[in-house]
């Protein structure tokens, strides 16, 4: 992301969330009439003139300000409209549409919110230098209300994902079920051992992730600047034959609960997989956390059955979480209304991505 944060390029011109793109609300608010100098009206909400005007000369500075990047178009010119004005004004139709929706689902998020995720953001990205974060804003000509307005976009976008999230649950009876009617999939084809792990960059950081954990830490305590860790799999199956070398050794030799020393990464593994991450060599962490299950074992119900819950819940929640946004954006869209001019083209779509 270049030197640092690049807080304009971060929170205005990477929107990428389940309510961008169209967003939506409840249809509860009824649609506003165009009123002299809007150049959209969203629901209730009134985007002005001004106010994209004001988007735009954040956005042109952002990107005179990217290395290796050609210049700004010259307004007036197609280019201009497709690149700098069509994008500024659908960023801005979408922050309406998420705070419309944050609205309807009852989804709030306080002045103290914001104030911890600009904290936070100085913390990573800043190493808690706040007058180097402080120098960013000024760089890319921002106002204070212009962060606070972005990282308030991104606290809701992530609240209302995880209140959708919420509404869904797995039952007991659904686990077992699952089970029943995909006993083969847990049929064993070669050994296999449900094991934590961490993968750190270099020695220093696993020598203190590893003595915390002697301490009692769990693996998602010292996850922090891992490369990797089976914090983000929970619970992680090491499979022989396909894992790193060094690392199936560990995980099939240790008894069971035991931590491995540091376990420097294979060389293969890492020049395939770990290029420039590590400093100058990546170590593992290792713990088995069951024993090793012989090829051709069928797993007990009791063994998978956190493993079938997760991923149920997962999946489930992912097509809750798509199904009600892409209503939700279709009854946005009937909300939002452009004055002459400013309408995307019909011909190609104007949302971003979405994860």
């Amino acid at each position: 992301m270049g030197r640092m944060i690049r807080i304009f390029l971060l929170a205005a011109l990477a929107v990428v969330s389940v309510a961008c793109g169209g967003g939506g609300s409840s249809g509860s608010t009824p649609s506003a009439a165009l009123a002299s100098g809007d150049v959209a009206v969203v629901a209730s909400t009134h985007i002005t003139r001004t106010q994209l005007n004001h988007a735009i000369t954040l956005r042109v500075k952002a990107m005179q300000q990217a290395q290796n990047q050609p210049a700004p178009p010259k307004p007036g010119t197609t280019a201009y409209t497709d690149q700098v004005v069509q994008p500024t004004l659908q960023h801005l139709v979408q922050g309406a549409e998420v705070r419309n929706i944050a609205q309807d689902l009852g989804v709030t998020a306080t002045s103290g919110d914001v104030d911890k995720a600009i904290q936070n953001a100085i913390t990573q990205y800043y190493g808690g230098d706040r007058s180097r974060y402080e120098a960013d804003v000024k760089k890319y000509g921002l106002t204070d209300d212009d962060v606070r307005y972005e990282f308030t976009t991104t606290l809701l976008e992530s609240k209302i994902q995880a209140k959708l999230q919420g509404q869904v649950k797995v039952t007991d009876q659904d686990v077992k079920d699952y089970y029943d009617h995909n006993k083969a999939s847990y049929k064993s084809t070669s050994d296999t051992r449900v094991v934590d792990y961490g993968l750190y960059p270099d020695k220093a950081s696993a020598q203190s992730a590893l003595k915390k954990l002697a301490g009692g830490a769990s693996f998602k305590d010292v996850s922090s600047g891992t490369l990797d860790t089976s914090a983000n799999h929970e619970p992680f199956t090491a499979q022989k034959g396909q894992i790193d070398k060094a690392f199936e050794h560990s995980a099939f030799t240790l008894p069971t609960g035991q931590l491995s020393p540091l376990v420097p990464v294979d060389k293969a593994y890492a020049s395939s997989n770990l290029k420039g991450k590590c400093h100058p060599t990546c170590y593992f962490i290792i713990r088995p956390t069951a024993d090793v299950v012989k090829a051709g074992t069928l797993q007990s119900f009791d063994e998978v059955k956190d493993q079938i819950r997760s991923q149920l819940l997962s999946t489930r929640q992912q097509q809750h979480v798509t199904a009600v946004i892409k209503r939700l954006e279709a009854e946005q869209k009937k909300a939002t209304h452009y004055a002459s001019g400013y309408a995307p083209p019909k011909t190609s779509s104007t949302s971003p991505a979405t994860t």
